[in-house]
């Protein structure tokens, strides 16, 4: 396992003391390692006080994993730099709206249901609705007709929606404007994923 792939333990406090001294070291040699590692800590502290509802350990680990990889040499399919890519935001903000996963008072709507948390893009997505959608298991987001194009970027979880297409961590779909779907959450952890949308303008005459 690399070192990347160990900083998000790290910053977590769960690697294993003998691991713990080689991954100080490459942080005190590599500035950006170091970089990355603050920017974890940030997010481990907005986890941590996230309210009542404290996130576990585990989806803790796993987010953070995520969203190191965003950084990662060679990592240009990660979830988390694809996002950044589609949202045009910073890692620092792509930390930060990952994060947001796991605390429970960014979320619209009630655990076990629907719910949406909305964020604003970066520059090249200003113009754009940006959010992430959570389906619970076995519910589904209503079938809806896209008034521009929808691009969706899959988190987490597993689902399918109403023209057969299989939705897994990753998976990415993009909806031409006047095209329509219904999702599906089919495994037993929710679905979740980002969504930018843009209202296509009529041609001015």
């Amino acid at each position: 396992m690399s070192v990347r792939e160990q900083l998000a333990a790290y910053v977590l406090g769960v690697l294993p003391a003998d691991e713990v001294a080689a991954v100080e070291a490459a942080i005190a040699q590599d500035p950006q390692l170091a970089r990355d590692a603050a920017a974890l800590s940030v997010v481990v502290e907005r986890l941590d006080d996230a309210g009542a509802v404290a996130p576990s350990a585990a989806l803790k680990q796993r987010l953070l994993g995520t969203i190191a990889a965003s950084t990662a040499p060679g990592r240009v399919s990660s979830i988390a730099s694809r996002f950044a890519a589609i949202f045009d935001l910073t890692v620092e903000r792509t930390a930060e709206m990952l994060g947001s996963l796991a605390n429970p008072t960014s979320w619209m709507g009630a655990p076990g249901t629907i719910r949406m948390i909305h964020f604003k893009g970066g520059p090249a997505a200003a113009a754009l609705d940006c959010g992430f959608v959570e389906v619970s298991p076995g519910m589904t987001f209503p079938l809806h007709r896209h008034e521009g194009e929808e691009l969706t970027l899959v988190i987490s979880g597993e689902g399918r929606d109403s023209l057969g297409n299989e939705l897994r961590p990753g998976t990415e779909i993009t909806m031409p404007h006047d095209s329509q779907h219904a999702v599906t959450a089919t495994s037993q952890e929710p679905l979740v994923y980002a969504v930018r949308f843009g209202k296509v303008l009529p041609p001015k005459l």
